[in-house]
């Protein structure tokens, strides 16, 4: 993580702020800006005096519109003053103890909106959507007491972007699909739509028959007003836009290639449509 800054249409520099910055922010309509962070923590938190230092600590850092720092909390704190904080004995227990560990290793942060808060009864307006990928869990914080007031595991491994959807449900992009055989040596990825009080998957997107559909890490998925889906494919620097039937629409693929017999591409980190 390096920083977080604030450019206009001409790319001139509106502000900025160096922090470890990292993944994923978020802002609603004006309001201040969550960002993940992380520090180096170099001793261990009271609550857990066996906890191998150093090692990252991962958070949220949040900023007024205008870019000035205004508060940072940990996760690992979320977890600890939460029912769900058993989660931290597990990891504690299992650590590999060379103290280099990225034990939660936060990769989305997505605010609830309030045009959408009756649809989450877990939820309140301004609480956090939050992946944790060394988890394979989402939770959400609680705005106020920044607790974790839901987290859950569900049918994914190393998950991305947890997002709140308008019918109620969630969208995840599941990196390493357990459930599917290697397809040309390699695992296959899928997009999960699921109902977050139920936990009942009701829609999923990912490749048929001899295809490659995979991102190990990265990778991001939207939901269009049209009902498609826009997904990032990031490891294969792919784009594509799929109905809810799982047909293509259309694709991109990043055309630079680098090594030996152009075996490299250049990951496609996040991909957004603004208007469709």
């Amino acid at each position: 993580g390096y920083g977080i800054a604030k450019v206009d249409k001409d790319s001139k520099v509106l502000w900025k702020n160096f922090r470890h910055i990292h993944h994923s922010f978020d802002q609603v309509e004006g309001g201040n800006i969550v960002a993940l962070d992380h520090e180096i923590m170099t001793e261990p938190p009271f609550y857990l005096p066996g906890w191998p230092v150093p090692n990252l600590d991962d958070g949220v850092s949040i900023y007024s519109p205008e870019g000035v720092f205004l508060e940072r909390f940990s996760f690992m704190d979320s977890f600890f003053h939460s029912p769900y904080r058993l989660v931290l004995v597990k990891i504690a227990r299992h650590n590999d103890g060379d103290g280099l560990g990225d034990y939660l290793h936060a990769n989305d942060v997505e605010i609830l909106r309030a045009e959408l808060a009756e649809l989450f009864p877990m939820a309140e307006a301004g609480d956090l959507l939050v992946s944790f990928r060394e988890l394979d869990g989402i939770a959400i914080l609680d705005a106020k007491t920044k607790a974790v007031k839901w987290f859950r595991r569900g049918y994914w491994r190393a998950q991305h972007d947890a997002d709140f959807l308008p019918n109620g449900n969630m969208l995840v992009f599941d990196n390493i699909f357990l459930e599917q055989e290697f397809i040309n040596g390699e695992y296959r990825s899928r997009i999960i739509e699921f109902d977050p009080k139920t936990m009942a998957m009701v829609w999923e997107y990912t490749a048929s028959g001899d295809e490659s559909f995979f991102s190990s890490a990265r990778a991001s998925q939207q939901r269009l007003s049209n009902g498609n889906t826009l997904i990032t494919e990031s490891n294969s620097g792919r784009i594509i836009e799929v109905t809810p039937a799982g047909e293509i629409v259309w694709e991109y693929y990043n055309p630079v290639r680098l090594g030996t017999n152009d075996g490299l591409i250049p990951a496609v980190f996040w991909a957004t449509r603004y208007t469709d």
